[in-house]
């Protein structure tokens, strides 16, 4: 699976199997976080998904932004505390309520 190319920004939906799997090797895989969060927020950058909004609600500048919102993102996926749901939900752009909670530092 090429998941260091393509969270977040592939705007794709995971199923139930493929989810387990990120989980999966993103606590077994020594490095792979940091490198999935690295180019999460490249690509973010790149793509223009940073707003003055999602930086205030991640509580950083829009530069700093992008590598916390992914920071948080994938460690809440690796720690299961994010659920195929509210991961599914943030590639619609409709975050849940616990997915929110998490990418706002709680």
């Amino acid at each position: 699976m090429g998941l260091a190319v393509t969270f977040p920004a592939a705007a794709q939906e995971l199923t139930a199997k493929q989810y387990k799997e990120v989980q999966r090797n993103l606590r077994k895989k020594s490095g792979l976080i940091d490198s999935i969060i690295s180019n999460c927020a490249t690509q973010m950058h790149a793509r223009g998904r940073i707003s003055s909004e999602m930086a205030a609600s991640v509580g950083a500048d829009e530069k700093g932004a992008a590598r916390i919102y992914c920071s948080r993102l994938f460690t809440a996926v690796a720690a299961e505390r994010l659920s195929l749901k509210d991961f599914n939900s943030l590639e619609r752009g409709k975050p849940t309520a616990n997915a929110d909670k998490i990418l706002r530092g709680g």
